[in-house]
């Protein structure tokens, strides 16, 4: 993919809307840097995503101190996924952790599904593996074996 830095310097910086700026580095291998001027705009982007850029996800990674970006294994993407048919009665935080762990490693759920507001759906945010496929149903069940039926 041939990629005009400043094109996504400036596509990326208005998706993200960063407080102080942010600026994109090509660093071979197609990977590139990111550098956020600000903790809060990095919290916000790796909160925000999955993002995407000429209709490829883009795989985020902070890095730590001396960390080597090229040989970081970049394998993984936070996402928030979306668990449709949910009975009313298996909102609950347990079964939520058993859905995200299903689909990838489980992160934590949307707070705002516990608010009393029904909504068609709930937001686990999960670490995906980009290398395996994507379940797209399971079985749920309550603890004493109360179906809940397939989502």
């Amino acid at each position: 993919m041939n990629v005009n830095i400043n094109a996504m310097q400036n596509i990326m910086a208005s998706l993200c809307r960063p407080n102080e700026g942010m600026r994109v580095h090509d660093i071979g291998g197609l990977r590139y840097s990111f550098t956020f001027f600000h903790p809060m705009d990095i919290h916000k982007v790796i909160d925000g995503g999955p993002w995407s850029f000429k209709q490829a996800t883009l795989v985020l990674h902070k890095f730590a101190e001396g960390e080597d970006p090229c040989t970081v294994k970049m394998q993984s993407v936070e996402m928030w996924v979306q668990a449709y048919d949910i009975p009313r009665g298996f909102i609950l935080e347990n079964i939520l952790r058993s859905v995200g762990k299903s689909v990838g490693t489980f992160i934590r759920v949307d707070s705002n599904t516990f608010d009393g507001i029904w909504k068609p759906f709930v937001r686990i945010r999960v670490t995906i593996n980009i290398e395996k496929p994507l379940k797209r149903r399971m079985k749920i069940k309550k603890e004493g074996g109360t179906e809940g039926g397939l989502i």
